[in-house]
């Protein structure tokens, strides 16, 4: 599973990682995909605030309409 950490914090790479490791001791199916499901949301979770941060960076810099 390729992940990028661009965007994930300290603690959120820690997490990720040894949710990876985890995979690797999965006992069924439904862990495995537990595991990737917690990964994936994640990194949904710091995209989503990736993307909050850029927008309002954007609207610090844009001139305001007084």
């Amino acid at each position: 599973m390729q992940i990028d950490e661009t965007m994930l914090t300290d603690e959120e790479k820690q997490i990720v990682k040894k949710l990876n490791q985890e995979m690797f001791f999965a006992v069924s199916y439904e862990h495995l995909t537990f595991y990737k499901n917690e990964i994936n949301s994640i990194l949904n979770q710091a995209s989503r605030r990736n993307s909050f941060l850029t927008k309002m960076k954007e609207r610090m810099i844009e001139p305001s309409c007084l």
